[in-house]
């Protein structure tokens, strides 16, 4: 499994509790909990990008960067709904993607998601 920067509880929030290293466990720490609670109550359970108006259990909060790991600052984090959270990282896929097409092949997958998506 994929490692990612420990954390410690201790440190944290003065709670003394075993390191986190997967970022899967993490996801399910009492302290990321947490983190979902401030930021649903930071955005009015409104998701950032549509502004709908969603439950915590189906709301998804986004790293912009995994720079803080365990240390979040919340203005690296951005509170969404589902559907919007799979739009950010089809988003990035899709950048991955097209970023070895040359010039010509860039334009004509421009025109291809123009005529699918407007």
């Amino acid at each position: 499994m994929k490692r990612y920067k420990t954390f410690y509880k201790t440190i944290l929030c003065g709670i003394d509790e075993e390191p986190v290293n997967d970022y899967e466990e993490y996801l399910k720490s009492d302290y990321w909990h947490e983190v979902r609670e401030v930021m649903a109550c930071r955005n009015a359970y409104r998701c950032e990008m549509c502004d709908k108006q969603i439950k915590l259990c189906d709301a998804n909060i986004h790293h912009t960067s995994y720079k803080h790991l365990g240390d979040e600052n919340l203005d690296e984090l951005v509170f969404l709904c589902r559907d919007c959270h799979e739009k950010v990282h089809g988003v990035y896929k899709l950048r991955k993607l097209i970023s070895g097409l040359n010039i010509d092949e860039k334009l004509e997958a421009y025109e291809l998601l123009e005529k699918r998506f407007g």
